[in-house]
């Protein structure tokens, strides 16, 4: 991953293509009591801790990673913002066998954490920022709110105030900036002319090295590579573009969102037209975002190569008749807007009775996570329903969800649990009313999601609902051209390549990474890790890691 962001040349420097890769968040961040995030690691045993906690960093450093970032979380109650013994460990090649030479930063507004925070230790925020930088830290990020120490001209003054009485020293200084500037040399950022002037210049791709057409369709094979065919029952995948005349769309979710006014707003949102969704969280902002906010200029939508799975269907399905429920203004919407519209919906699609079959329908379904990151997407486990509970391997939960999403969705989606699947409310309906009138149309499902979900059993029939079904996992803004590629062949699964003509080979694209899980009860004491052990298993996954059905050319 590092020598793919950062292309460093032979010579050490970066490629006119390179970006900086960030290793993070040394150490321990993993290895919390109870999950806790941003927590306390306890450590009896030093060598053990650091033998499994550092072996990713080991990696980064050997691949020359330019930047560190610390972590949040504490070591043996001491903040790593200002520990020191780890820290001098990893700049002096003791921890890892080879010095850290890139510079190190702050997580965001970590610093201020320590002052803020009760857990493990409150320090004054000048004694916490002076402990930080002279024990390793090149670099503070500061937040964009306003406090007595966040903003930018009062964390100065503090600074300032921190070195003039000489609890940092300039000598410190000097070797943090020499850190941040030898990095930016290295990648070009400034340089040195032959009259031994300094520069500063910025980095761009002109069209030319890197053309806008070359960039999509990386993106389209990237998506493509990372879906998994999880169910495809009698060959429904590939479907045959021109047998199709009617496609019909699900996967149509209420939410009351949380506003900035602090109030709730009714919203609907269609996931087969969701470019957020397919994005997730840490994307175009940090939460991410429901809808299509971020590409509604039709000009940058056909720059970027946005696609959602409802505009790459236009393109996949050009002689079809496309169905779904026109909502109109689906944002702060009435219960009255959206019921008037399913009802519409639903009469529509009743005047297509008489057409539609086997052979020339298709119904395609999406489920959806809400975009997310990091704790905001923790899901409801019962056995961590009490928040900071004693079992083994909980994640602690910040009970943000209801902030973030309000009442939990209505219709096909995923709840606040870890349960996915179809109810019977309106895409049940759907789903219903169109086997109707041809009991063999068949329904291919989708899950956009950042990691697997409950899809089968007593509380969700999703999986067993659907005639084929693809774990489309965070495909990404141009997913729809992949996923539209992969129902209609145009992109086969693991390129069609399988010993038994079924499965794929191992090892191959379009296979699960990791366990897939069956229930709830599998996530009990989940995950418990143990040195040399290899990989973490789920106990009795539904699908195990390297599953993953292969589709062929008609």
């Amino acid at each position: 991953m590092v020598e793919g962001l950062q292309q460093i040349n032979q010579n050490g420097t970066f490629a006119s293509t390179g970006v900086l890769a960030t290793i993070k968040h040394f150490i321990g961040d993993g290895a919390t009591e109870s999950g806790v995030d941003q927590g306390n690691v306890v450590v009896t045993d030093e060598d053990r801790f650091t033998n499994v906690n550092a072996k990713g960093y080991e990696g980064g450093i050997d691949a020359n990673a330019g930047s560190l970032m610390v972590s949040y979380s504490s070591v043996n109650s001491t903040p790593m913002s200002i520990e020191d013994n780890l820290k001098s460990q990893l700049l002096d090649g003791t921890l890892t066998g080879k010095p850290f030479k890139g510079f190190v930063v702050s997580d965001y507004g970590a610093i201020a954490n320590i002052a803020d925070r009760t857990f493990p230790m409150t320090l004054p925020y000048e004694q916490a920022l002076a402990l930080a930088i002279n024990n390793g830290i090149d670099m503070i990020m500061i937040t964009s709110s306003a406090s007595d120490y966040t903003s930018l001209d009062d964390f100065l003054t503090i600074f300032e105030k921190a070195v003039t009485d000489g609890l940092i020293s300039e000598k410190r200084i000097d070797e943090a900036v020499n850190n941040i500037l030898a990095v930016k040399y290295a990648m070009g950022l400034i340089s040195l002319d032959n009259k031994n002037q300094w520069h500063h210049s910025f980095k761009t791709l002109s069209q030319e090295q890197y053309p806008q057409k070359e960039k999509i369709n990386l993106a389209v094979k990237a998506a493509e590579k990372s879906l998994v065919l999880l169910k495809n029952d009698n060959d429904v995948l590939p479907v045959k573009p021109n047998n199709i005349q009617y496609v019909v769309f699900v996967g149509d979710v209420t939410i009351n969102e949380y506003t900035d006014a602090g109030s709730y707003q009714k919203s609907v949102y269609q996931n087969y037209n969701n470019i957020g969704a397919q994005a997730g969280g840490w994307t175009m902002s940090w939460q991410g975002a429901q809808g299509n906010t971020w590409w509604e200029d039709k000009e940058y939508r056909t720059r970027s190569g946005a696609m959602s799975v409802l505009d790459a269907a236009k393109n996949a399905f050009p002689d079809a008749t496309l169905l779904y429920p026109d909502y109109g203004n689906n944002i702060n919407t009435t219960t009255e807007n959206i019921t008037s519209a399913e009802n519409g919906f639903l009469t529509k699609l009743a005047d297509y009775a008489s057409d539609m079959t086997a052979s020339n329908t298709l119904i395609i379904g999406v489920l959806a996570e809400y975009p997310y990151s990091e704790f905001m997407g923790d899901v409801s486990n019962p056995y961590c329903a009490a928040g900071l509970d004693s079992t083994e391997g909980c994640l602690f939960s910040l009970n943000l969800n209801a902030y973030l999403m309000g009442d939990q969705p209505t219709t096909l989606a995923m709840d606040y649990d870890n349960n996915v699947g179809f109810n019977d409310d309106f895409a049940y309906q759907i789903i219903n009313q169109v086997q109707g009138y041809d009991t063999n149309i068949p329904l291919i499902s989708i899950l956009l999601s950042g990691r697997t979900r409950i899809i089968d059993g007593d509380d969700s029939q999703a999986l067993s609902n659907s005639d084929a079904f693809i774990a489309a996992w965070l495909p990404g803004p141009a997913a729809g051209t992949a996923l539209t590629n992969a129902i209609t062949g145009q992109y086969l699964f693991c390129d069609g390549q399988s010993t038994d003509k079924i499965h794929c080979n191992a090892n191959s694209a379009n296979t699960l990474s990791v366990d897939w899980i069956s229930n709830d009860e599998s996530l009990q004491d989940y995950p418990i890790y143990s040195q040399g052990k290899g990989r973490v298993k789920f106990d009795q996954p539904l699908f195990e890691v390297g599953y993953g059905l292969a589709t062929f050319s008609h």
